[in-house]
């Protein structure tokens, strides 16, 4: 999966997987997401993280339905805006769907963090991928 092999997967839930290069750690996220699913994935990715935070983050969303409510929303920006202080720069693959498509924007937003980039064309997320395997910012 844009160039992470099977011998990198570190974990897999039943709606998630994370895989992890020396310099990346990628976390693909599919299916109905309510608050509990939402709070497991970010746990698993934690847990990853905690065990040597990457140079790189990256996920690809483009098969969510995003049905978590505000409260639990604004928790996760939260979440994501203290991991990106750490984190270096990161990738995110929405796809152009509304539903993941719009709640990415409005977390990014809320946020406020320049070091995490929205993709919706999924050749540039694998260019912006290629890049962070290789050790580089894009």
């Amino acid at each position: 999966m844009f160039g992470f092999t099977n011998e990198e997967i570190v974990t897999r839930g039943t709606f998630w997987t994370i895989w992890r290069c020396p310099t990346t750690v990628f976390m693909q996220v599919r299916g109905y997401l309510d608050n509990a699913r939402s709070t497991e994935w970010q746990q698993a990715l934690q847990h990853e993280y905690d065990k040597k935070y990457p140079r790189f983050a990256a996920m690809e969303v483009t098969q969510v339905d995003p049905q978590t409510t505000v409260q639990h929303r604004f928790k996760a920006a939260m979440w994501i805006r203290d991991t990106f202080k750490i984190i270096e720069q990161g990738a995110l693959l929405t796809g152009a769907r509304p539903g993941p498509l719009v709640v990415s924007r409005t977390l990014l937003r809320l946020i406020g963090l320049d070091n995490i980039v929205l993709h919706v064309d999924p050749a540039d997320f694998q260019a912006h991928l290629d890049a962070f395997r290789q050790g580089n910012k894009r």
